[in-house]
C-alpha cells in the first residue's frame, strides 16, 4: 500500500534504470564561494546553514515512485519533468525504468510503486488479485507488426506460411489469431505459428532466415529494418484492429495506472500528474527527435536514431480512463474469449477506472 515518504535525494532528474540502478542526472552542486583571511570561517558557517536548509526543504517533499518498462512506454515518459516541485509543489517523482513487466508487477504488489505503465492485461490481473490499483488511461495503442522478407500484400498472402510468434497465449499471439480469423484465416490450419520463448529471439530468427515472416514489436522492428534491406512491413496490427473493431485507434497494449491509496490521499497531485504526463506524450508526438534524445538517456541500450525512426509506429496517445473504457473492455473481451483466465478473473468493475 502507498505510504507517505520523503525524498532523501536532491536530484533535478531522478531517473534510475534497473538492474544497474544508475542515476542518470544529479543536482549540480554550486562551487564554494571562497573568501580570504578572517572572512573564511563566516562563509563556511553560512554555507553550512544554507546546505542544511536545502536538505530540510528536500526532506519535506513527498516522493512519488513511478515505474515504467523499457521501450516505447519509457519513451512516453521521456519528456516528463520529474524535478522537485515541477509537477506539483511539495512533490518529487522518482522515475525508474525496468526491463521486465514482472518487476513492475512485483513493485505494485509490494506497494513500492505509486504510478506505473504496465501491459493493460497485467493491470486487470492485478485488480483481480485485489491489488488496490486504478486504470488512469491508455498510453501505448499497439506496437505489433508483421514483417516479411518479401513485399507480401496482406493476410491472404500468409496462407500456408510459417510465422514467427512470441509465446502461445501471450498478447501478440491472441491479437494475431483474432485478426487472422477476422480476415478469413484459420490460425490453426491456414498458417504455421512458430513460437519462441523470448522476444529477443524474434529478430535473430528473422535476420538469419530461419523464418521468412515474423511478428515484431517496436523498437525491435526498426532495428530489423535498419539491418535488413529486404525486410518489409506487411501488416500493421493496430490498423487492422481499428478496422475490424471500427474504432479510431489500435488496442490498448500498455496503460498508466495509479495506486488506489495515492488517488485517495493525494488527489491534487494525481490530477497535476495526469496533465503533466499528457504533455509529455504530446511532446513525444510533436518532437520525435528531441524525445528520442531524451529517451536514449533513460535507455542507454537504445540509440536515439533508432528510437526516432520507431516513433511513427509507436502509437503513443494518452486517452483518459473514461474515454478509453470501451476500447479497454473490448480488448479484455477478446483476451477472455481466447483464455478465460487471461485476466485472472472477469472484467474489472467500475472501481478499476480512475475518475476525477
Amino acid at each position: 500500500m502507498w505510504t507517505k515518504r520523503t525524498s532523501k535525494r536532491r536530484s533535478f532528474c531522478s531517473y534510475t534504470t534497473v538492474p544497474s540502478l544508475t542515476i542518470l542526472a544529479l543536482l549540480a552542486i554550486p562551487g564554494l564561494l571562497l573568501a580570504a583571511g578572517a572572512q573564511e570561517a563566516p562563509v563556511e558557517t553560512e554555507q553550512s546553514a544554507s546546505s542544511q536548509s536545502a536538505e530540510q526543504e528536500s526532506d519535506a517533499r513527498i516522493s512519488i515512485d513511478m515505474v515504467v518498462p523499457t521501450g516505447v512506454p519509457a519513451v512516453s515518459a521521456a519528456n516528463l519533468d520529474v524535478s522537485p516541485d515541477a509537477i506539483a509543489d511539495g512533490y518529487v517523482v522518482e522515475l525508474e525504468v525496468v526491463t521486465s513487466p514482472d518487476v513492475m508487477g512485483s513493485r505494485l504488489l509490494a506497494g513500492e510503486a505509486d504510478i506505473a505503465i504496465v501491459p493493460t492485461n497485467l493491470s486487470a490481473r492485478l485488480y483481480n488479485r485485489e491489488v488496490d490499483i486504478q486504470f488512469a488511461g491508455g498510453v501505448v495503442w499497439g506496437i505489433l507488426y508483421v514483417v516479411a522478407d518479401e513485399p507480401l500484400s496482406g493476410w491472404e498472402d500468409l496462407r500456408g506460411r510459417e510465422v514467427g510468434m512470441l509465446g502461445r497465449g501471450l498478447t501478440p499471439d491472441i491479437v494475431f489469431r483474432h485478426l487472422a480469423q477476422a480476415n478469413g484465416l484459420d490460425p490453426e490450419r491456414d498458417v504455421v505459428l512458430r513460437y519462441v520463448n523470448a522476444t529477443t529471439e524474434l529478430a535473430p530468427n528473422f535476420l538469419t532466415g530461419e523464418v521468412a515472416v515474423s511478428i515484431m514489436p517496436e523498437p525491435m522492428l526498426t532495428r530489423v529494418l535498419q539491418r535488413a534491406d529486404s525486410a518489409h512491413v506487411i501488416l500493421d496490427l493496430q490498423r487492422e484492429w481499428a478496422r475490424s473493431t471500427e474504432t479510431e485507434r489500435g488496442f490498448p497494449q500498455a496503460s498508466l495506472v495509479y495506486s488506489g491509496q495515492l488517488v485517495q490521499e493525494h488527489p491534487e497531485f494525481v490530477e497535476a500528474f495526469l496533465e503533466a504526463f499528457d504533455e509529455s506524450v504530446g511532446v513525444a508526438r510533436s518532437d520525435p527527435s528531441g524525445t528520442a534524445r531524451r529517451a536514449a538517456e533513460l535507455m542507454p541500450q537504445l540509440a536515439a536514431e533508432t528510437i526516432e525512426a520507431a516513433m511513427p509506429r509507436a502509437n503513443l496517445e494518452l486517452v483518459n480512463a473514461a474515454a478509453a473504457r470501451a476500447a479497454v473492455e473490448d480488448y479484455f473481451t477478446v483476451l477472455l474469449e481466447s483464455d478465460a483466465q487471461a485476466l485472472g478473473g472477469g472484467l474489472p468493475g467500475d472501481d478499476f477506472y480512475y475518475t476525477r
